[in-house]
């Protein structure tokens, strides 16, 4: 099946999401096969002849997906910090515990869990976000907002033209006024789930902001 054949199959969709090649996206079942089928850890560690090494390195990956060495500096740019893999954090790479400085290719490929549930078909809110953030069933109408006609009309054009563009929109004032409800509101007009984030307890927490933004954009995608 083809990505553009508009297939509904998890690891398509995943590879529609986050724009991954083709090259990529075997990268990303490379990695992710131990955690669908423990059988792949013994076939891992068996091609790599040690019985401690039950993920894939990104050497193995390589040779896997690609046994013609003249594409290599072409598949390790795969795993650049911008690239899909990495930016989106769809693979971690680990290092060996017996060698704390190793090179690119000794580095072990793992897929990241919140990745391998979308994949079986389990689209939940990625566990490290629980602490601040919920998904939210909207049920609210933008004909039931008290809001002047001129703004309902504005909302409802601008969330009519989401599903087709997207877009970003910057709902301001004090609390109380009903920003979440307009948002709410825009979600059951164009059909879409809502995140809903709060960032004061993310600040509350030391070192959290940094991790946490990315995975909420991750989310956001996932969620659609």
């Amino acid at each position: 099946a083809s990505i553009s054949a508009g297939a509904t199959l998890p690891i398509l969709r995943l590879a529609d999401l986050f724009k991954l090649s083709s090259l990529e996206l075997e990268m990303l079942l490379v990695a992710a096969a131990p955690d669908i089928d423990l059988r792949y850890e013994i076939l891992y560690a068996y091609a790599q002849n040690d019985v401690t090494k039950k993920h894939p390195t990104i050497d193995l990956a390589l040779r896997l997906v690609s046994p013609v060495e003249s594409n290599r500096p072409f598949l390790r740019s795969l795993f650049g910090a911008e690239a899909p893999l990495l930016r989106h954090q769809l693979v971690r790479l680990v290092e060996d515990p017996q060698d704390r400085d190793p090179p690119l290719l000794g580095r072990f490929l793992k897929a990241d869990e919140r990745l391998v549930d979308f994949m079986l078909g389990l689209n939940r809110l990625d566990s490290r976000l629980l602490p601040f953030a919920r998904l939210v069933n909207p049920a609210a109408q933008l004909a039931d907002l008290s809001l002047a006609e001129n703004l309902l009309s504005q909302l409802t054009s601008s969330a009519r033209l989401v599903p087709g563009h997207g877009g970003i929109f910057f709902f301001h004032g004090p609390y109380g006024v009903g920003k979440q409800k307009a948002a709410e509101a825009m979600c059951v007009e164009c059909g879409l789930p809502l995140l809903v984030a709060d960032l004061s307890l993310v600040q509350a927490a030391p070192n959290v902001l940094v991790t946490v933004l990315p995975l909420l954009a991750r989310e956001a995608t996932l969620q659609h």
